[in-house]
């Protein structure tokens, strides 16, 4: 999301080139760079993990016993220069792009070889550790994500990422720590994802994955970005309107599902307990727009709705929300 936050909202963009499809031209965005940002977690509700000291927990389970799909592949760099986003030429192209798109008809990569435990907060563990942590597991959703992608004929480049301490700075626009848990921006193709971010705990006493899903939710719109679905977004919102911000939830729910199908991937890997899963639940449930914000990226309930879409299926068409009821992304 030219910015991410685990909630995003797309201004303008700046683009880079880019591949072509279905007969689509590439154009420029707007001059000014846009937006996409994942917003923090609500406080979560007395069923919820907390961060309260609890029992040495066990360790889980690393399968071992099968064939990963992301066996034997090397993630690339990330590119010096990012590719163009695509950006439609018509009406046509914009609906087409977002409604059905070639992605669509494919099945996310899994499962993905991903054993890692949960990223903490950097107070607990060095920076470098941090960083390592959250690149290790960008580099997991690019083992999952380049199946589809490259099944439907698109390109995928490895995203950088970036660290903050208390104000992101890019050329997408700034945001502090307080307003954002994570942000990507498309006009360099960059994560910003802050330090010491809350650790929730489930009873058994281990980290969740709460950190994944935001990781996830800005790789998903970097997946938009690749595949024109961005682009058509932002091609209607520019040149028909949105006065009700529906598209911004579309394009945000839309993103809540791909990480949900991310998280799904890597989760045979990791070892997730069912402890693990209702974490995850519990936390996409409570996330979304509060009271007296913009209505960009949906109510708690369809937040969690379209994350446990996703993390309970491998077809990207589980997350078409732009043929989705319109109730469904409130």
């Amino acid at each position: 999301m030219a910015f991410v936050l685990v909630g995003m909202t797309i201004a303008g963009f700046s683009l880079g080139s880019g591949l072509e499809v279905g007969g689509g031209g590439i154009t420029t965005w707007p001059a000014t760079p846009g937006q996409s940002t994942t917003r923090p977690v609500t406080p979560t509700p007395p069923r919820s993990p907390t961060p309260t000291p609890t029992p040495t927990p066990t360790a889980r389970a690393r399968p071992t016993a099968t064939t990963f799909t992301n066996d034997g592949y090397q993630v690339p760099a990330p590119p010096a220069t990012p590719l163009r986003w695509l950006y439609p030429q018509s009406r046509q192209e914009a609906v087409a792009w977002t409604q059905s798109n070639v992605l669509y008809g494919h099945t996310i990569g899994q499962p993905v070889r991903c054993p890692r435990d949960p990223i903490v907060t950097s107070t607990e563990i060095p920076r470098a550790q941090f960083e390592a942590g959250v690149n290790a597991f960008v580099d997991c959703l690019m083992g999952a994500w380049r199946v589809p992608m490259q099944a439907a004929g698109y390109q995928l480049q490895r995203p950088a990422v970036a660290f903050f301490t208390s104000e992101a700075v890019s050329p997408c626009g700034n945001a502090t720590r307080d307003e954002v848990s994570g942000m990507y921006c498309t006009a360099n193709a960059t994560f910003y994802i802050p330090y010491g971010q809350r650790v929730y705990r489930n009873a058994d006493g281990w980290a969740t994955y709460v950190l994944e899903i935001v990781i996830a939710h800005e790789f998903a719109h970097h997946v938009q970005a690749r595949t024109g679905l961005l682009g058509g977004m932002r091609w209607l919102d520019t040149n028909v309107g949105d006065p009700n911000l529906e598209l911004s939830r579309r394009k945000e729910l839309q993103a809540q599902c791909f990480a949900g199908l991310g998280l799904s991937a890597t989760a045979y890997s990791m070892g997730m307990t069912a402890a693990d899963r209702r974490s995850l639940q519990i936390s996409e449930s409570n996330r979304g727009d509060r009271p007296g914000q913009p209505r960009t990226h949906g109510t708690f309930e369809n937040s969690g709705r379209w994350f446990s879409a996703g993390f309970t299926s491998t077809a990207v068409s589980t997350c078409n929300t732009y043929t989705a009821p319109a109730s469904t992304v409130e």
